[in-house]
């Protein structure tokens, strides 16, 4: 299983067959499709989802993304989501990208330039928490600018992102609840995967949700309820020979 530096090269693996299966957003997964006629493509499951972060210094005058106009900006420097997700969000707010270029670094990177006053925000799109972001915030509180004023146009213009909610105290200096849009992480496939091959990864994906936790927190999101709402992507039929497994068991 591979999880490149972003959702569009871990794409690049599977089509390419030199990953069988990969974790990508759900929008990367479409555009992958659109772009490759006749790769067929299928999902294991609906794993986490990956929210918008626009992060400010806990004391920052800041207070929507409007505001950062003429500020100094970081998105990660891969190619994930937010790279190219980012001009838009500020072209939502009325500020022209091409005058406010961001500076391009790693999420550990943003961090600390945030701590050391090098910038002023930063974007990223991660699980819900991001623990990096909490680790730093209990040296140096941070919080979330809200994005409620443009989370109809966002979601006008990119309809598999879905409005979300960050609840108060996740992160140090994060005193009420934030709103922003999130996207969901798929568990995929090509369409020709083995099927029984499909059945034993997403039962063990669903009975051994504790192991994966203690090696990655985020997989708390984890449910059965929930991991089978994949679409658009559809589920490989070994997978929903799982799920119907899971559901005999309950």
């Amino acid at each position: 299983m591979v999880r490149g530096p972003g959702s569009a090269s871990t794409m690049n693996h599977l089509r390419s067959g030199t990953a069988d299966v990969a974790i990508a957003t759900v929008d990367s997964a479409m555009a992958e499709l659109e772009r490759s006629p006749g790769f067929a493509l299928r999902a294991l499951a609906r794993l986490h989802d990956d929210v918008v972060h626009a992060v400010v210094p806990a004391e920052s005058a800041l207070r929507e993304i409007a505001d950062l106009g003429g500020r100094r900006i970081s998105v990660e420097d891969t190619s994930s989501g937010i790279r190219a997700l980012a001009p838009r969000i500020l072209e939502f707010a009325g500020i022209d990208p091409a005058e406010e270029p961001a500076r391009e670094e790693g999420l550990q990177r943003s961090i600390v330039s945030l701590e050391r006053r090098e910038i002023d925000a930063f974007l990223w799109a991660g699980a819900v928490p991001t623990f990096p972001i909490v680790e730093a915030s209990r040296r140096y509180p941070v919080r979330l600018l809200d994005l409620e004023r443009l989370v109809p146009i966002f979601r006008q213009h990119f309809p598999l992102y879905s409005a979300t909610v960050v609840p108060r105290g996740i992160y140090a200096g994060t005193t009420g609840p934030i709103d922003t849009v999130a996207v969901r992480n798929l568990l995929l496939v090509r369409e020709d995967f083995p099927e029984e091959l499909a059945y034993a990864l997403t039962l063990t994906t669903m009975n051994r949700r504790a192991d994966l936790v203690r090696a990655a927190p985020v997989a708390r999101a984890i449910d059965p309820m929930i991991a089978i709402m994949t679409l658009p992507v559809p589920l490989h039929r070994g997978a929903e020979r799982a799920y119907r497994a899971l559901k005999n068991m309950s």
